[in-house]
């Protein structure tokens, strides 16, 4: 038997669509919180009594959402980087239903970005296929702020329900990267104008409309990855980021190691280090902090990008009871090898990316990553970090620990 609609209902619907328009209608969107369990959170859409969404006729919704990777940094930047287009990815493909491309854009005015690809694709065959500038052109600066000023006027015209939308720029450009709140924004904006008409996208010369190699809308993102995200695709990113051990390893750590990465930030950056926050633990406060439970004649190996002070930690190690060896006359990719390879334990700072994308896909049964808190630090809000991962494996690995200097 089919239920009637009330005619007074019938009525309100007709005057919503008219006064309101479809798409507020259909684009009325929540994102339920996240559980612990494997369940995948899903969108649910209100105030619809269709599955359909109104498509316009030249989208049949088969081109995928392209999500945008600006890069900038070298290997453990490049890697914070990608994970979070990952991220992106795996919340609108399972959650909006999306097919979806990443596309890459290099950092922009920055020499490095030639070598930081050679290391990353040298290291990881998943990123070979990538071409790491294929978006630094002029036609995708034009566009993108073209998307930009049509998402506004959408906002301007209240053709977007906003209901629940902290930020609707996260769509243009993802500005943070541990709160699921930011992630939310973008899903939210992405699921309403996709499917809605969409504008036509001018030619450079003005003279007539084009299709980009990239859709409109886009997301965008620049920003590095967080807990969140690395809590939700753990098993995923170290599938994709698998290490080509052949081609990047000479030396290993021996199984009973614990491995030491010393970052040396003040002495790369010896103005700008310590106003940055890119403190360390000095080699007292490495042995009293880091190794207070080690004993005599356990065996510590040493990596660092720079030599300086480096031989401070071997004495005060040594002085300790510990057998100590530093690592050196290798290629980056190389340490970074020894860092992934190491078995018992990898210790470093947690603002080194290199330390720690090495022990989230390397092979330590315990990862510790420090902050450091310092005057400074603490001004600046970067002094502690902390999160629960629900994870397992991640909860069992990896031990965020905060010092005061």
């Amino acid at each position: 038997m089919i239920a009637k609609v009330p005619l007074v209902a019938s009525i309100v619907l007709v005057f919503l669509f008219f006064s309101i328009g479809s798409e507020k209608i259909w684009g009325l969107i929540k994102v339920d919180d996240e559980s612990t369990s494997s369940t995948i959170s899903r969108i649910r859409i209100e105030n619809r009594t269709s599955p359909k969404l109104h498509i316009a006729a030249d989208n049949s919704g088969e081109q995928p959402v392209t999500i945008v990777v600006q890069l900038a940094g070298e290997l453990g930047n490049q890697i914070q980087k990608l994970g979070t287009g990952f991220c992106m990815q795996h919340l609108i493909e399972t959650k909006l239903g999306l097919k979806t491309e990443i596309k890459l854009r290099a950092q922009v005015g920055a020499r490095k970005w030639r070598h930081a690809m050679e290391w990353t694709k040298s290291a990881f065959p998943n990123t070979r296929p990538y071409a790491f500038n294929e978006l630094n052109t002029p036609e995708f600066d034009k566009l993108h702020k073209f998307q930009n000023e049509w998402i506004q006027g959408l906002i301007e015209k209240n053709l977007l329900n906003m209901t629940g939308i902290t930020n609707p720029t996260q769509l243009n450009e993802l500005s943070c990267n541990d709160k699921k709140e930011c992630f939310d924004d973008m899903l939210n904006m992405l699921n309403q104008t996709w499917h809605m008409e969409r504008p036509n996208v001018p030619s450079s010369d003005g003279n007539g409309t084009i299709n980009p190699i990239f859709s409109i809308p886009h997301v965008y993102s620049g920003a590095q990855m967080g807990d969140y995200c690395l809590d939700l695709i753990y098993p995923e990113l170290r599938d994709f980021f698998t290490f080509d051990e052949e081609t990047n390893c000479k030396l290993i750590p021996d199984p009973d190691e614990t491995v030491l990465h010393i970052r040396n930030f003040l002495a790369e950056m010896p103005r700008r280090g310590e106003p940055l926050g890119f403190q360390e633990l000095d080699e007292v406060q490495t042995v009293a902090y880091l190794f207070a439970d080690h004993k005599p004649g356990d065996k510590v190996a040493i990596i660092s990008r720079l030599d300086n002070n480096v031989d401070k930690f071997v004495q005060a190690l040594e002085f300790r009871g510990l057998i100590v060896r530093y690592i050196k006359g290798q290629s980056g990719n190389e340490d970074f090898c020894f860092l992934l390879k190491a078995q018992k334990e990898m210790i470093g700072t947690r603002k080194s990316t290199y330390a720690l994308w090495a022990g989230i896909i390397g092979d330590a049964k315990r990862v510790r990553l420090y902050m450091l808190e310092t005057p400074r630090t603490k001004s600046q809000g970067k002094h502690y970090h902390s999160y629960n991962f629900t994870n397992l494996e991640l909860s069992e690995r990896i031990s965020y620990e905060n010092y005061k200097q």
